[in-house]
């Protein structure tokens, strides 16, 4: 980058965290806290290199932070999108081949074989391990710190070189055998020590057997024990036309795709792809942390948001309420606050989208003022705003991700005939008191039903996204109630939406819209006796139940996802740019 771009380039400390006049910051630590990093250029792009810690990488809380990920092997890549929708780019470690390439060789450096690695702790290093197992009748040469200790490889250790010596050993020797911490091994990474041997002329043979296949489809020759390893050394020390021409080959391999200049051509064009053609989108839930965020209504749909927006070639980060003011906000483009009862200051310099997904009693007019676009959850309400707001208000429904909330199978914790979901805090809802009057038997999931449903019927536990999937599909009846403010201005309840997105034959309160919305897949009842007989007619007839469920799931799918919602955002979004 600096040869070939004339970038400035900064190595850091772990723990540096000022990084003032900083454009691009890359990280390959997963402990590192992205967080508290301050003082980088407006706009500054974060990144990840991930290479074989990639479970640690999808711990951290940190990760949805980066801008831009690469992973070092392709099954870092394939996991990323696996578990975070994400694209991760292929960038491997590589070979610096104006340092190390064969006309570094020196007599006094020649052996057969070669370890380059030390020893930390006292602990071995497999490949030696295994070299100790075999009979060599070559010279064989081990450097590195820590083998004067016991056990020591017995007349073989060379001592400690510089990092500036290896070009000498590496082509001096006829192979080098490289040792793969389980770590690399289990996600295919290969060493850069492969890469530079390969650039010096020598032949290297790799214990990461998932990194030569995924760079170098197999050919460069690897090891899985002693014998393999034995067998592997004897044919091409005993054959040196065809160990050289196969050096030669995977050498040429290594100078036409593996060279850091390769590597920042790639890093190069990923990072212009993503300041030409992503917008950088902001997410603002009001969950304090999570304790409280997996039982809130926002907290699923703005996850799936963000995986929607991932999908569509943007980046997307999901910011609880103590991370509002997160300090690479300043490269936010688009901020979405999904409306929780928290006042958010919006910035200026930003595009600022309001989403009401609940009704707004307790946010004052002036509120939608200071937002460029505000979106409503009910046409009714959107109608009412437009004396003030204009064309900045526009209706928009909730979102459920259908393939997090899915039909999965019953458990009998979950199980129930008739069910309710949802916190009994707030007093009985008028649904289950109904049902309760008719004699029908309701199972109340979620925190706080003691004493307002019959013994045995309140079943108290968590509301987290698992936890409310199992009870949805568990239940052959799911019953809704709207809040109050919902029901005043016709806002259809994400619960609602995510018990259809699950299959589940749902019997909800009336609410104005709501037929409109899914037609007659909602069963849509008010009394006793109509929620009577309602429920008596669906649990004696199972057919119809499932058919609900599954037109139910259907419309969700076809009408209610965030990939659609993420087409109307970008929509709006457009017309400020």
């Amino acid at each position: 980058l600096r040869s070939g771009r004339g970038w400035e380039v900064v190595f850091a400390l772990p723990e540096t965290t000022d990084m003032i006049g900083t454009d691009v910051l890359v990280v390959m630590r997963p402990d590192f806290d992205l967080a508290a990093v301050r003082n980088g250029n407006p706009g500054m792009v974060s990144v990840a290199w991930i290479g074989d810690r990639v479970d640690r990488w999808q711990e951290s809380a940190h990760l949805q932070g980066y801008n831009l990920l690469f992973c070092t092997s392709s099954s870092g890549v394939d996991a990323i999108a696996r578990t975070t929708g994400r694209t991760a780019h292929l960038l491997p470690l590589a070979a610096n081949e104006e340092r190390f390439h064969p006309g570094t060789s020196v007599p006094h450096d020649a052996a057969d074989v070669v370890f380059v690695g030390s020893r930390h702790d006292g602990r071995s290093r497999a490949a030696v391990d295994l070299l100790g197992e075999i009979n060599l009748t070559g010279e064989v040469a081990i450097y590195g710190f820590g083998w004067d200790r016991p056990p020591q490889p017995a007349g073989h250790w060379r001592g400690p070189r510089r990092y500036d010596e290896l070009p000498e050993i590496y082509a001096s020797a006829k192979i080098v055998v490289d040792d793969s911490r389980p770590d690399r091994q289990e996600w295919g990474a290969l060493n850069a020590q492969v890469f530079d041997v390969l650039a010096s002329g020598s032949l290297a043979v790799t214990n990461c057997r998932g990194g030569s296949q995924d760079l170098f489809g197999g050919r460069l020759p690897t090891f899985a024990g002693s014998a393999e390893l034995a067998n592997l050394l004897k044919r091409h020390l005993d054959h040196p036309a065809e160990r050289e021409a196969l050096a030669a080959a995977l050498r040429a391999e290594v100078l036409e795709k593996h060279t850091y200049r390769h590597r920042a051509e790639t890093f190069k064009s990923a990072l212009a792809a993503l300041v030409r053609d992503s917008l950088r989108f902001a997410i603002k839930v009001a969950a304090q942390g999570a304790d409280d965020r997996d039982g809130a209504e926002t907290w699923q749909m703005a996850l799936g948001l963000q995986r929607a927006l991932h999908r569509a070639g943007h980046f997307a980060r999901v910011d609880l309420r103590p991370d509002w003011g997160y300090g690479q906000s300043a490269g936010d483009d688009v901020v979405i606050v999904l409306h929780g009862g928290c006042a958010f200051e919006p910035m200026p310099s930003k595009i600022n989208i309001l989403w009401l997904t609940d009704g707004p009693d307790d946010l004052p007019l002036a509120e939608f003022d200071r937002y460029d676009h505000v979106f409503v959850a009910s046409a009714a309400l959107a109608d009412r705003l437009k004396y003030r707001l204009g064309d900045r208000v526009s209706t928009l429904l909730p979102c459920v991700d259908p393939e997090v909330f899915r039909p999965v199978e019953a458990d009998p914790e979950t199980a129930a005939d008739v069910a309710f979901v949802g916190g009994g805090q707030g007093g009985r809802p008028a649904i289950v008191d109904a049902a309760l009057q008719a004699g029908i038997a309701v199972r109340a999931f979620g925190p706080r039903w003691d004493g307002q449903v019959p013994a045995g019927s309140a079943c108290g536990m968590s509301l987290a996204m698992e936890a409310r999937r199992a009870c949805y599909s568990g239940a052959g009846i799911l019953l809704h109630q709207h809040s109050d403010s919902m029901r005043r201005e016709g806002i259809v309840s994400t619960w609602l939406m995510e018990a259809g997105a699950c299959g589940a034959a749902v019997i909800s309160d009336d609410l104005a819209g709501l037929s409109e919305i899914f037609g007659d897949t909602v069963a849509i009842c008010s009394g006793a006796e109509d929620l009577a007989a309602t429920t008596r007619a669906l649990l004696a007839d199972g057919d119809r139940r499932r058919a609900m469920g599954a037109d139910l799931r259907r419309i969700i799918v076809e009408r209610h996802s965030p990939d659609r919602r993420v087409q109307d955002i970008l929509k709006v979004v457009e017309t400020f740019r």
